[in-house]
């Protein structure tokens, strides 16, 4: 696929003179937003090809939470029910952030505080408020926010971050520490998301796994000795191997 053949040139560009400029970095704006990136359109184009890739590699786990947790959000977001510490804990075992558990059961008020943040009209004051509610930050706020409303919000993680990387936009690489972020990187996510949302008239939340998928299999080793093989084949075949 077209991005395999991108990786061949940001390798060989690393060893170019420094006045080679990779193509994926030309014609970049100062506020992130690719002009003429085709990068971009190219995602934007194969973007129905990255949904089946994203299941067959995990990310859709334990499907039967994460309904359960949409299906809790879509009532909240109708203001007819609070997030409970119980649903907040789901969610934090879905993101695999065991740790934060403790914190989240010796908080106190924490359904009252998260009832309060959701009151809230002002984003960027909800998400301040959410990340002031001990063991949560911009990550777990940004799974909080995308249960609740998905047409609106997509889950911040190091994949789909360096993915929009990847694509063009001036985003520094992030490793797997998801404390990385902060809350002007996960709202200038959500800008930037957003805006392709609305360019491929589909959802955030669907922009996010699309990116998901192409940095999972992007960055996968096996994918190193594929470079020239950029068909579709090389996903199916990469696919029926895991």
């Amino acid at each position: 696929m077209w991005f395999v053949e991108e990786e061949h040139r940001r390798h060989k560009a690393r060893f170019a003179p420094a006045r080679s400029i990779p193509r994926y970095v030309e014609n970049i704006e100062s506020t992130h937003t690719p002009t003429t990136s085709s990068n971009v359109q190219e995602f934007l184009r194969d973007f129905e090809t990255y949904r089946p890739v994203y299941e067959r590699l995990g990310a859709a786990r334990e499907m039967e939470v994460v309904n359960r947790l949409f299906a809790i959000g879509r009532e909240i977001g109708q203001g007819t029910m609070p997030w409970t510490k119980s649903d907040l804990k789901d969610i934090i075992r879905w993101k695999r952030m065991h740790r934060l558990i403790p914190r989240i059961e010796n908080a106190p008020d924490i359904e009252e505080r998260l009832e309060a943040a959701f009151m809230i009209q002002d984003e960027r004051a909800r998400i301040d408020a959410l990340c002031r509610i001990p063991g949560i930050g911009p990550v777990l706020a940004s799974a909080i926010l995308m249960f609740t409303s998905p047409e609106t919000y997509a889950l911040l993680d190091c994949h789909a971050w360096n993915a929009l990387g990847f694509l063009g936009f001036h985003l520094p690489k992030k490793g797997v520490s998801s404390g990385s972020f902060t809350i002007p990187e996960l709202l200038e996510f959500l800008r930037i998301i957003r805006k392709l949302a609305k360019e491929k008239a589909t959802t955030p939340s669907e922009i996010h796994n699309a990116l998901y998928a192409l940095d999972r299999v992007r960055t996968n080793k096996r994918w190193k000795w594929h470079k020239r093989q950029v068909q579709l084949g090389i996903v199916n075949s990469f696919l029926g191997s895991s």
